[in-house]
């Protein structure tokens, strides 16, 4: 069986970093960008089964970012979680509201993470 291959965007690189070993560690291929530009390019490219987009990116922030690849044939259907550290109570209703699978907050309790990652995988 293949294994999931997840984008991370963040342009922190610590919270990149940290988030790429715990999914390593999960078993998932792991392909890492750190604005939209680069966000966009290797969704292009790399195909991956799930991005998690942060929200506040140099250049294109995460909605942008969202928007492009839900227009984009090809990738529209590949699901997106969206975190950030800003209030999750206005920025969770606008992630999900833009098309997101999920919306985790900043910092990350992995099994939270993980169980996200499942959830929007499986669907």
């Amino acid at each position: 069986m293949q294994q999931r291959r997840i984008l991370v965007v963040d342009d922190d690189p610590d919270v990149q970093l940290a988030v790429r070993a715990r999914l390593l560690a999960s078993g998932f291929d792991v392909d890492t960008a750190d604005d939209g530009r680069g966000a966009y390019a290797a969704a292009s490219s790399e195909s991956p089964d799930l991005i998690l987009l942060d929200i506040r990116l140099p250049g294109e922030d995460g909605f942008e970012v969202l928007a492009r690849l839900k227009q984009t044939a090809g990738l529209a259907a590949i699901p997106v979680i969206m975190m950030s550290a800003q209030d999750p109570e206005t920025t969770e209703q606008r992630a999900l509201e833009s098309g997101a699978s999920a919306y985790c907050c900043k910092p990350f309790n992995s099994s939270e993470l993980l169980d996200a990652i499942a959830g929007a995988l499986e669907r």
